[in-house]
């Protein structure tokens, strides 16, 4: 016998899809235009939803953003989590966390446009948030360091300074993702440029952190 759902477990699946609805469309925006001009008029009618239903779930434009950083940063901070905890050589799993987020950020193009645009203006589009994706930041290098310390003691990633190579690895990954990327060009790149094989860029990371690149 099947038991029809109550009317509050219909209102809550329906308040959480409208949510998602909201925070794909502010992400969306955000990644295209900007945070700055992006205005949560736009956001609700690009989710179907009135101005008055975002203040239901969230109080304006600055919780909004931050609670789309959040959805996917979560996601992304258990990926980097699962590598270090994960057993098998070190370099295998760290030339693998390099292709997983490489994949993670070209699932989610506009996330990936959002934080573009927020390192390149510096961080300093509202200051207490800034300060949290810092510390984000600082928590990934921690972990990635790690990984690359666990590859070390294995026999399989290079010797070296466990935070400088996880800075170098974080900007590669960087690098590759700006690639192609739908924005502005960085530092002048040609917009056309053509994309790498990600098969060749993993086999970048793997000889460049190795501990025999033959």
């Amino acid at each position: 016998m099947t038991v029809a759902p109550s009317r509050q477990a219909r209102a809550r699946e329906q308040a959480a899809l409208a949510r998602e609805r909201m925070l794909d469309a502010a992400e969306e925006a955000f990644g295209r235009s900007g945070y700055r001009e992006t205005s949560l008029r736009q956001i609700a009618d690009a989710a179907g939803l009135s101005v008055g239903a975002l203040y239901l779930h969230l109080d304006g434009k600055e919780e909004l953003l931050r609670a789309v950083l959040d959805r996917r940063s979560d996601v992304l901070m258990r990926t980097i989590r699962a590598f270090v905890e994960a057993d098998g050589p070190g370099i295998d799993r760290l030339a693998g966390l390099a292709s997983a987020e490489v994949e993670f950020y070209r699932t989610h193009r506009d996330f990936d446009l959002v934080m573009w645009r927020l390192f390149s203006a510096g961080m300093t589009t509202l200051t207490r948030l800034s300060e949290d994706i810092a510390q984000g930041y600082t928590t990934v290098m921690r972990l990635e360091a790690e990984l690359v310390r666990q590859g070390q003691r294995d026999g399989t990633v290079r010797a070296g300074d466990a935070e400088a190579l996880a800075r170098l690895l974080a900007a590669l990954v960087g690098a590759y993702r700006a690639i192609g990327r739908d924005a502005p060009t960085v530092a002048g790149a040609a917009q056309d440029c053509p994309r790498l094989p990600e098969s060749d860029f993993t086999d970048i990371v793997r000889r460049a952190f190795a501990s025999d690149p033959g």
